[in-house]
């Protein structure tokens, strides 16, 4: 059985499988450098949609390793799956109920 988490909208179509944000991020926030996180399909040439991965530090920014979580990701998700782009942002975009408006991440 397959299910579907989140919005029809927010599904990304990556080289034909479906994958859910939630999953990537639900794997993402619990690398320790991570306070919060959300994920977004982007355009891709050859695989028409892949993931980006937004990251809210808990630590200073020069003191995270991207590679570090890339590593810690390729451990815990299929390698379709993998956040193509990961950009670290200040905060998280979320509305006073502490819903993601990924709508305003690019």
């Amino acid at each position: 059985a397959l299910f579907l988490l989140g919005r029809r909208g927010s599904i990304i179509n990556i080289g034909g499988h479906k994958v859910s944000p939630l999953e990537i991020e639900s794997v993402a926030i619990t690398y320790e450098g991570v306070n919060d996180c959300a994920c977004i399909p982007v355009d891709d040439e050859e695989l028409g949609q892949v993931p980006k991965l937004f990251v809210q530090l808990n630590c200073k920014k020069e003191a995270f390793d991207e590679e570090l979580l890339r590593k810690y990701l390729s451990c815990r998700l299929a390698h379709f799956m993998l956040p193509k782009f990961i950009a670290v942002i200040d905060k998280i975009p979320r509305t006073n109920k502490g819903s993601l408006k990924r709508e305003v991440l690019k």
